[in-house]
């Protein structure tokens, strides 16, 4: 912060005898690198309020990032049961339900032999081993954290990611066509609205507590056992394993997703479910080495932000990556601790043998596959449009605008600026941006922002003030982010970028925002064709009444086709941006 400091202090004398390059004024988007393997310092929250902010924030990223804001309707489970197996003292059925219509989960529903009223329930979502939730070796196993959970006392369901075992109908890695980006149809939002549903089905059931539910998984099961704590206040208590990293955030499909951690990162999204219990399980031999001295700290400071310190622990293991023998009583310790299953003291619980489960006894008979007669992937997406569709219209303009701001990052916030000879610096108070502007004050109230793909000092821009000028309006002239005199160099976009950064159209579109913050009214937003899209979107989501003037309003395809937004169609796409143009 002391060299950006200096920076600016010097800043104007720099411009006095060097031309005003992007480069030279630090917009900070430029600057950042963040990607899946950056080694991220925990940012230290001095207040609750701080972390609450963040926390708020963090939340709306995950949903909108998953395609979830808003979340889709909750329809019919339709739960189904194929077989079950009984053992001496628990019983494990083999289910499937449909988290969202026509897609169907595959499941193992672990349960004691002879429930006691309600107990609690546990959700398990698996991570990237070859068999998925009937995986079982020594150093991971599904079927043995489960049905040693049902020995206990507790209902555990283990499901299936996309992809695995008999949930075929969509495979694990998909979402990167541009249709499917636009959408927000990818497994990172699929696989955590499976795991929403899930919850939905544990406390349907009658031997479960509805108000006692727990989710751990490890490795990929981990990020979903994070991402769920963190949008479901339903989980009272949450377990991921060998996955918290500040130098490690994923890197499978079901990972990542744009926007998903723009200034955040695993250790924040993990935090986010304080004060409800979190237990870290960690590594020595992979990318959670580190917890119990780095993100294990920065996340009890957190929990201490709520006086509940007590409720973060951690359990450090000398193996590779796993969800071993261990690691998994040290799971069992935890929810004895913080989610018991009866209000009788009972001794800390160690996991005990379990007989080999075959397979059949674990799998449906035949997979869910377009080829056994389920919806195809092309029908899954189909509905998901439709019904994302039926969500927009009936939305209120509040809502379609708070959708699309979220899509594309935009936070109001007091707009300052940066005098320089001929020129000033916009920035909205507490953001990194710095938006090369340009005032000519006038005699009249109305204000003219002028925007143009080719920058200020082209001779378009100069064609498109002059008969403002000439009425003596104000005028305000901006360069949208890497446009004009705001293109500068900055780190070559990784195949993860926009997970951690919003695609350079947001950007524009929040600079052009952030312009007609700072603008008197009344004001008109003057724009040449190329630039007509992000003026477009901008004037339909500024929360003050903006004219617009433009050579020709763009149709839908020339917006699609001239402007990258992933989530757009989501959120409501064009209709919704010419909807909200249309202010009374």
């Amino acid at each position: 912060m002391w060299g950006l400091f200096v920076f600016f202090l010097f800043l104007p004398l720099f411009c006095q005898i060097t031309p005003l390059r992007a480069e030279n004024f630090g917009d900070l988007r430029n600057l950042s690198d963040a990607h899946t393997d950056a080694r991220f310092v925990p940012v230290h929250y001095r207040t609750l309020a701080e972390w609450q902010q963040q926390r708020a924030r963090i939340r709306t990223q995950i949903l909108t990032a998953a395609g979830l804001h808003p979340l889709p309707d909750r329809t019919p489970l339709q739960l189904r049961r194929s077989h079950s197996t009984t053992f001496d003292n628990f019983i494990i059925e083999v289910v499937s339900f449909q988290p969202f219509p026509g897609l169907h989960i595959a499941a193992n529903l672990y349960r004691p032999l002879r429930p006691r009223g309600r107990r609690p329930a546990i959700l398990v979502p698996h991570g990237h081993w070859k068999n998925g939730r009937i995986h079982d070796d020594d150093e991971y196993s599904v079927p043995k954290l489960c049905a040693n959970l049902a020995m206990q006392g507790y209902t555990a369901l283990a499901f299936d990611m996309l992809g695995y075992n008999e949930s075929r109908q969509l495979p694990h890695k998909f979402g990167s066509s541009t249709e499917e980006q636009l959408w927000s149809f990818h497994p990172l939002g699929l696989q955590l609205w499976t795991a929403i549903r899930a919850l939905d089905l544990l406390q349907s059931l009658p031997y479960v507590d509805p108000q006692r539910l727990a989710v751990t998984g490890a490795s990929g099961g981990g990020t979903q056992t994070m991402l769920l704590a963190a949008v479901d206040d339903r989980v009272k208590a949450s377990a991921p394993v060998v996955m918290v990293s500040a130098h490690f955030q994923g890197d499978d499909p079901c990972e990542m997703a744009p926007g998903l951690r723009v200034n955040t990162n695993n250790v924040e999204i993990a935090a986010a479910v304080a004060p409800r219990p979190l237990l870290l399980i960690s590594s020595a031999r992979d990318w959670t080495r580190d917890t119990p001295k780095i993100e294990y700290p920065a996340i009890r400071d957190i929990f201490r932000l709520y006086n509940s310190a007590d409720r973060a622990a951690f359990h450090h293991t000398d193996a590779k990556h796993n969800y071993n023998r261990d690691s998994r009583e040290a799971f069992y310790r935890f929810l004895h601790r913080h989610l018991p299953r009866s209000a009788t003291r009972t001794p800390e619980p160690t996991e005990k043998p379990v007989p080999t489960l075959p397979e059949k006894a674990l799998l449906w008979p035949k997979p869910f596959t377009e080829e056994n007669g389920y919806p195809s992937r092309a029908q899954i997406l189909n509905e998901w449009k439709q019904r994302a569709r039926r969500q927009a219209e009936a939305a209120s303009p509040e809502a379609l605008r708070d959708r699309l701001l979220a899509i594309i990052g935009f936070e109001s916030a007091a707009v300052q600026s940066l005098a320089l000879p001929q020129w000033m610096l916009l920035h909205r108070q507490g953001h990194g941006e710095r938006i090369p502007a340009r005032w000519i004050p006038g005699t009249s109230p109305n204000t003219a922002i002028v925007v143009t793909s080719a920058g200020i000092d082209s001779d378009t821009h100069q064609k498109l003030t002059e008969t403002y000028r000439a009425q003596a309006w104000n005028v305000l002239s901006i360069d949208p982010y890497q446009s004009g005199t705001a293109t500068a160099p900055r780190p070559s976009p990784r195949k993860d970028h926009l997970v951690f950064h919003y695609s350079d159209d947001a950007y524009r579109i929040q600079d052009i925002l952030t312009a007609i913050g700072y603008a008197p009214t009344p004001a008109v937003l003057v724009c040449d064709k190329d630039a007509s899209p992000w003026c477009l979107a901008a004037a339909a989501l500024s929360p003050t009444p903006v004219k617009l003037d433009i050579a020709a309003q763009p149709t839908e395809a020339a917006f699609l086709d001239r402007v990258s937004l992933p989530g757009f169609e989501r959120a409501g796409g064009f209709p919704a941006l010419l909807r909200l143009s249309r202010k009374p």
